[in-house]
């Protein structure tokens, strides 16, 4: 049986039982119809409770399908059949969703083309690199002609453009066009990982245009700190078989301008895409790194200030490897221990964590644009640093030994190197 993780049985069976008075099933066709918007919004509120209550979540996604896809069994097929059951328990929820996964359709190679806003330079001496991998998941980039002449721009796709999407700009000669393929059981489960894989991309392409932009970070700096590579408004959407199937919607909103990327910006980019791709082992440090990544491009493409303050605090949260049980100074103090001493980046460093508890205990929203790139500045060179030590900061074990004595003084460095030396020293003699 699926453990609950917070929910117990006795209020999950009541919630299901609710859940079934919400729903009618035709007793011939069987076919369920759900009566009225109140009735929709309180299963839909059920089923919300069931995703983030239990283990049925993980478990579906582990094997290729969308929470969108459970969603919808949740509603139409597991309520249904309950609705049929007289006294029905747990157990015969918990059998229905193992039947489900048991009887789960085959794998599908799902192909997704992102049309994005940047251009790399021509190089005199060698070619661009075109494809790349992350986390994986292999991506190729298709300059304009490239995506025309192609499989995946044909009459259907050019139809499609000109009756529904006249003013996206999304066949652009400046964009570039990045193809991801992904195996799901649904294509929404492959268009979310295949995002997932863009945004960390796009994340490793803006930190590298941003790199050293804001040199100090304990001075703001009034320019905005919002991205124009954000991701695409919508992209294009092909089966197993490259045949267009639909056009995708992001909450992104319009273009800007076309970033065009120089060389020296472009072998920056390359220098931390190769510095993450030697990120080979799958554990929870590296999945970290892969997260961070993720919050970082979210959060300069955020245009909210307060919102974009938020993200970026919380990936010097993650990168902090801050608990529930670490106060924020202490959290502040590991952020130090990166940044050279200076009585004026402490004080931006406290000012920042005044904003953060107005913003989040007391909704007062304060945060001005020197505020949200001073923050944006430090995420980037913890981030930074971060990637470029992952050969010897490799877990978490290890980066938190030197976030917990990288702040001290010299002197206070070498006693405490001679003590252990004297420790290590004496463990030897007793073996």
């Amino acid at each position: 049986m699926v453990s609950n993780k917070s929910i117990p049985n006795d209020e999950l069976l009541e919630l299901l039982k609710e859940a079934c008075t919400t729903i009618v099933v035709d007793p011939t066709t069987k076919a369920v119809s759900i009566q009225g918007s109140n009735n929709m919004q309180q299963l839909d509120s059920i089923v919300e409770i069931i995703l983030n209550n239990t283990e049925w979540s993980k478990k579906f996604d582990d094997i290729g399908y969308s929470k969108e896809v459970l969603r919808h069994k949740l509603k139409y097929d597991v309520v249904a059949k309950l609705k049929n059951r007289t006294n029905f328990t747990i157990r015969d929820f918990n059998q229905i969703l193992k039947r489900m996964i048991q009887q789960k359709p085959n794998m599908k190679t799902y192909y997704f083309v992102f049309p994005i806003n940047f251009q790399f330079p021509l190089l005199r001496n060698q070619p661009i690199k075109k494809e790349y991998i992350i986390n994986s998941t292999k991506l190729k980039i298709l300059d304009y002609y490239e995506f025309i002449s192609s499989k995946f721009y044909n009459d259907v796709v050019k139809k499609d453009l000109d009756d529904n999407y006249p003013n996206t700009n999304l066949l652009n000669q400046s964009f570039q066009y990045i193809l991801i393929s992904f195996k799901g059981r649904d294509v929404q489960y492959s268009a979310d990982e295949a995002f997932d894989k863009l945004s960390i991309f796009l994340s490793i392409l803006n930190l590298s245009l941003y790199y050293q932009r804001i040199k100090d970070p304990s001075f703001g700096d009034k320019r905005m700190a919002i991205s124009s590579i954000k991701g695409p408004p919508n992209f294009f959407s092909y089966n197993n078989r490259k045949k267009y199937s639909t056009m995708f919607y992001t909450n992104l909103g319009n273009y800007s301008k076309s970033e065009k990327i120089n060389s020296d910006k472009y072998y920056k980019f390359i220098g931390f895409y190769d510095a993450i791709s030697k990120i080979t082992s799958r554990n929870d440090f590296y999945e970290m790194i892969y997260r961070i990544l993720q919050i970082y491009q979210a959060g300069i493409t955020e245009t909210d200030k307060a919102s974009a303050f938020i993200k970026f605090w919380t990936a010097l949260e993650i990168m902090t490897l801050k608990k529930r049980n670490m106060t924020h100074t202490y959290m502040n103090q590991r952020i130090k221990s990166i940044f050279k001493k200076s009585k004026i980046f402490d004080r931006r460093l406290a000012d920042a964590l005044n904003k953060r508890n107005d913003l989040i205990h007391e909704q007062i929203q304060n945060i001005n644009q020197y505020d949200l790139n001073s923050i944006k500045s430090i995420c980037e060179i913890m981030l930074i640093f971060i990637v470029s030590h992952c050969n010897i900061f490799n877990n978490f074990n290890k980066i938190g030994i030197f976030y917990d004595h990288g702040h001290k003084e010299k002197e206070t460095l070498k006693t405490e190197k001679k003590i252990i030396e004297e420790i290590i020293k004496s463990r030897r003699k007793t073996r």
